[in-house]
């Protein structure tokens, strides 16, 4: 009996040790300590995303597993702040060491001050309709949520100023009324109705028109024969019509909605005389158009534009009889783009911005169907400036751009045209002036 007891233990025990040292073998991953400080105090800590609650308020301390996680912040009355922060992998003394994320939140809420310039006089009667909500008498403080707001200043028989302004969380902007904006006095005109401005009051975009001065740099790599020849052209004009519209201000009143803008124009260059190996002139056109969509990721004193459209790129050349001719560069290029852009507000109205697109070539036109077999891609890069006057009504602009792109042949013997490859460089500097829609 005693012994069939210990063989029936000892077969537990066999049983259930692979088991255990199993289950042993498992590591948790070790934990950091880690203190996470906002300013103001008292808001609410998200870690990964907001399914599983929130872990507490800061000044929070917990311990987090090493590596990388999201940290979700909200706090009334602010902005809220999404951030990833990297938690070190610490042993020994270092690991009972506490890792400090410390972050500022901004305001929801701005002021806007308004007020008479010094030693300005307003008429009797002069009220402030801000977002056409009548809010009083000027000099006045109000609190506006952070983004772009319609300020009118009216008074009995003037005519009214009217501005928008674009207003940052946690700042005071102040504006000061002159009584010459308000106009001439006007017999016999009511006051504003004390109501709503409508919606069609927002401007909807710009328009622009003006000239780009333009270059074109095009080389074969190793060609062979006469017809794989480069070609320069220096200081082409191209005439642009460009616009950003925002067509859903009228009709939905959306803060994502307003962020989104629709993005077009195209380009004509008068005929551009160019001359063959053999001496005979030949007439080249260069076109271009765009349409697409621009999303403004961030809107403070640095923005971001994420670009996404289709273009249109021809430069081709023609002789007297209006056939292409057969050694020069034409192309017609079809291109996805997607762009980015950084924006710089500097000092009002001035902002200043700098971008990079990648160019996918959907077709590269008569150049590509030379080759047997041809492949192309292309970058770009834009650098530029613009400045908004007369309350935002006249905008005037300057860009410098390049583009370039990289051709890959892969010719046969006794091909027409021979060459490993090519080189498209297109670049200039655009020059515009535009006014609110």
């Amino acid at each position: 009996m005693l012994l069939a007891a210990a063989v029936a233990a000892s077969a537990v025990m066999t049983v259930g040790l692979p088991a255990f040292e199993a289950h042993a073998g498992k590591k948790k991953a070790a934990s950091q300590k880690v203190l996470i400080e906002t300013l103001p105090v008292g808001a609410s800590v998200f870690i990964g995303d907001k399914d599983s609650g929130p872990a507490g308020v800061t000044p929070l301390e917990l311990d987090l597993p090493a590596g990388e996680h999201v940290v979700i912040l909200e706090l009334d009355g602010h902005i809220p702040r999404f951030e990833s922060v990297i938690v070190e992998k610490r042993d020994g003394k270092a690991a009972r060491t506490t890792q400090t994320f410390a972050f500022e939140l901004d305001p929801a809420v701005a002021t806007l001050v308004i007020e008479p310039e010094d030693g300005a006089t307003l008429p009797d009667g002069t009220r402030v309709l801000v977002d056409g909500e009548d809010r009083g008498e000027p000099p006045l403080r109000v609190e506006v949520e952070v983004g772009a707001h319609q300020v009118q200043v009216v008074a009995p028989g003037r005519a009214a100023f009217e501005e928008w302004v674009e207003i940052e969380g946690g700042q005071e902007h102040l504006m000061e009324i002159a009584g010459a904006s308000l106009g001439v006095e006007q017999k016999d005109t009511p006051a504003p109705a004390k109501k709503r401005v409508k919606r069609d009051a927002a401007p909807m975009g710009t328009l622009r028109t003006g000239v780009e001065v333009g270059f074109r740099r095009f080389s074969f790599d190793n060609p062979e024969g006469d017809l794989a020849r480069p070609y320069k052209a220096s200081g082409s004009i191209h005439i642009i019509v460009d616009a950003e519209l925002h067509p859903w201000r009228r009709f939905l009143p959306n803060k994502v909605l307003d962020r989104l803008s629709v993005i077009a124009g195209a380009g004509y260059s008068p005929v551009i005389v160019a001359s063959t190996r053999s001496g005979m002139e030949v007439n080249a056109y260069w076109r271009s158009q765009h349409a697409g969509l621009r999303f403004r990721a961030l809107d403070r004193k640095v923005a971001l534009d994420v670009d996404a459209e289709w273009m249109h790129t021809l430069y081709e050349f023609r002789d007297g009889n209006n056939a292409l001719v057969a050694d020069t560069p034409d192309v017609d290029y079809q291109i996805a783009r997607i762009g980015l852009r950084v924006v710089g507000k500097l000092a009002p109205p001035v902002e200043a911005w700098l971008g990079a697109d990648n160019r996918v070539v959907v077709s590269g036109g008569p150049l590509e169907e030379r080759f047997r077999g041809a492949s192309v891609d292309g970058v770009a890069v834009r650098a530029g400036a613009a400045a908004r006057l007369l309350g935002d009504h006249l905008e005037g602009r300057v860009e410098g751009s390049y583009a370039r792109f990289g051709w890959t042949f892969e010719p046969e013997s006794g091909d027409a045209y021979i060459a490993d490859g090519g080189s498209d460089a297109l670049f200039g500097v655009t020059i515009t002036v535009g006014g609110s829609l």
